[in-house]
């Protein structure tokens, strides 16, 4: 009873404020707007507050809530920025809940535009909507803002149908697949949604690549009902024929590759067929010529990481082993003799801690068997790795850049840092101790993250930011110094930018687009290739061109595609490679002749966003400009100066 009291003194109050706003004079408007906020903020607590907001959202909007504010014009409003601002907290957590809400009724009143936008922030928020929250998650925004986020999408999942959503939902799961993330938890986390929410959906049926997804994820085996008990399916392996598992392991391998996605089920086999029929683990894996040659050759280590290492628990490792061994890393000395070390690792306090945070507290994980585990998924999968949401692009760059060119550096940082909690640098001839450092561009570090990335990163962030520090002040781009130093010998030290860091000025940019393209495209550096990948500072900006930020990519190759032009292949660390900047420019994952975890864009859209990178100053040649190029080097310089670059002052 006193509850339902309090509930309707909170109704009285706010549609008493909603109304003193509508009314009241301009200098108490921002009074009457922190009153709604925090009676909104309250209500979203309970589904009954959250369909009371919605039933008198026309009310908020006639008082004029959203005027002058980020919110005023829906028409400019994007969706992919709703997780982030509801993540932020309070005040702009009840500000794009009212938002929603408002989309939401228009759209029951058929704004298809405003349906449009609700259907996307669902897609955006995939992990939000559906996705237990990490306990980093919870300790940022606290339990009671979690409520609030997972009552509001549920109120929009009961006002919505989710058969509508089916077709953007399967376009969002085939591009995210296609990337390989080393962390599959999001992907796995739409199929489950897909699967237990839309069972009977016709489209489903139909599509083919959606079916084989929910297909890798519940039954890889076809003709074959697998026991939801692991150990019962032990058992039922042992009595089949060898024609039945020959038919299953090339079941698991088909789902594994077309997916990317490991099994647990497919874990069990593989640990039944090493112990018990040995040449079924190449077919199993699906591995080419390489990988089954690698195979015999490491047979007896391989089999014996089925069931010590990789099990039910870490199964998704069981994609990254099968391309570990096409790429015969086995064979490379550092590489076996580093992943042996990792067998006697004894695990320091603090990263065994971190480790088991990560996996929400169960207390069976093995940290041990955990990075081991990681080890193969990035090893195979360099391209996959992700920052997750934190600020640290230029850390999970220098991961996937070692495990492509220097695994036995990377195997080496792992097994210091797991045993010792700390990392050494030597810059310019100091010694940098990542454990006596203070903190880096991250405080708590989200631990969304594969676990070789949660051991490395938070002192890998921890060096860069004092590197950077100690050569923020010498009147060039610290990333010229910086950059090589991080990364390894093979970064070029020859090094261009367009900020004058002094003075905040774009300076001679012609000269800045001329080398990049004499140093990079095919047709103007004698077509050559490029040997390692590059180390490049872009601009972000918005589906407006406007400046967001800064990022830090790979560039990982340049070459000519078929009617795409030349184009400019790079690693986006943040494993969202779709984003619109503007101007035309997005940057695409599929499609393009991109691998797996590859963004592309055409060369001069992408050079159009770069503001540093390194060259091979000794190899330059500075070739006279002709017409064509004059011509290339002003629609560069176009893009730049109507995006980016109105934030800036240029130099004459």
């Amino acid at each position: 009873m006193t509850q339902a009291l309090e509930g309707v003194a909170l109704h009285d109050a706010f549609l008493k404020n909603v109304e003193n706003l509508k009314k009241g004079l301009p200098a108490a408007r921002q009074q009457y707007i922190t009153k709604i906020l925090g009676q909104v903020s309250a209500l979203a607590a309970t589904e009954q507050g959250l369909s009371f907001l919605y039933d008198h959202i026309d009310e908020v909007i006639k008082a004029g809530f959203f005027l002058n504010s980020p919110w005023e014009d829906k028409d400019k409003l994007n969706p992919a920025l709703v997780p982030g601002t509801l993540k932020s907290g309070e005040p702009n957590l009840s500000m794009e809940l009212l938002n929603e809400l408002r989309m939401l009724k228009w759209a029951s009143e058929g704004d298809d535009d405003a349906l449009d936008f609700v259907e996307h922030a669902l897609v955006q928020s995939i992990d939000l909507v559906f996705q237990d929250f990490s306990e980093e998650t919870r300790m940022a925004i606290g339990d009671a803002s979690i409520l609030r986020i997972r009552n509001l999408f549920n109120f929009i999942l009961q006002k919505i149908s989710l058969t509508g959503l089916l077709p953007m939902l399967t376009e969002e799961l085939k591009l995210m697949a296609a990337q390989r993330p080393v962390v599959t938890r999001p992907i796995r986390d739409l199929i489950r949604l897909i699967h237990d929410r839309m069972p009977d959906s016709k489209e489903m049926q139909q599509d083919e690549k959606l079916g084989l997804f929910i297909r890798a994820v519940y039954h890889p085996v076809s003709g074959f009902d697998l026991p939801e008990s692991y150990e019962e399916f032990e058992q039922v392996l042992s009595t089949l024929a060898d024609d039945k598992l020959e038919a299953m392991a090339r079941d698991f391998a088909y789902c594994l590759r077309e997916t990317g996605l490991g099994n647990p089920h497919h874990a069990v086999f593989l640990e039944y067929a090493a112990k018990h029929k040995p040449a079924l683990v190449p077919l199993s894996l699906g591995l080419d010529a390489t990988g089954t040659a690698e195979f015999e050759k490491h047979r007896q280590f391989v089999c014996k990481l089925f069931g010590d290492i990789i099990d039910v628990p870490t199964a998704q490792a069981i994609f990254g082993l099968a391309l570990t061994l096409e790429n015969g890393l086995l064979s490379r000395q550092p590489v076996i003799n580093g992943i042996q070390r990792l067998f006697s690792l004894k695990v320091h306090p603090e990263v065994d801690k971190i480790l088991l945070r990560s996996r929400h507290g169960e207390k069976k994980i093995n940290s041990r068997k955990l990075i081991i585990a990681a080890v193969f998924r990035i090893l195979g999968q360099p391209l996959g790795v992700g920052q997750g949401n934190n600020p640290t692009c230029q850390a999970a760059r220098g991961i996937s850049m070692w495990s492509r060119h220097a695994p036995g550096k990377l195997l080496n940082m792992i097994l210091t840092v797991a045993e010792h909690n700390n990392l050494e640098y030597m810059f310019e001839g100091k010694l940098l101790r990542s454990a006596s450092l203070g903190e880096g561009l991250v405080g708590e570090i989200d631990l969304n993250l594969d676990p070789v990335s949660i051991v490395l990163v938070p002192h890998l962030d921890k060096v860069y930011n004092e590197m950077m520090r100690m050569a923020v002040l010498r009147g060039e781009d610290p990333h010229k110094f910086v950059n090589p130093a991080l990364y390894g010998q093979w970064i070029h030290t020859g090094f261009k930018g367009v900020l004058d860091p002094l003075t905040q000025t774009i300076k001679d940019y012609p000269e800045f687009v001329r080398i990049f393209y004499n140093s990079f495209h095919p047709d103007y550096n004698g077509g050559h290739d490029m040997l390692y990948p590059n180390p490049v500072g872009i601009f972000i900006t918005s589906s407006g061109g406007k400046l967001l930020g800064f990022h830090a990519v790979s560039m990982l190759r340049v070459s000519k595609f078929e009617n795409g032009g030349v184009r400019v292949y790079f690693l986006n660390p943040n494993n969202e490679g779709r984003q619109n900047w503007g101007q035309g420019i997005k940057p695409t994952v599929f499609g393009f002749g991109e691998q797996p975890g590859e963004s592309s864009l055409p060369f001069e859209q992408f050079l159009a966003r770069v503001y540093a990178f390194h060259y091979n100053s000794i190899a330059y040649e500075a070739i006279e400009d002709d017409e064509v190029r004059k011509k290339l080097i002003n629609k560069v310089e176009k893009l730049s100066r109507e995006s980016w670059g109105k934030s800036y002052n240029w130099a004459l």
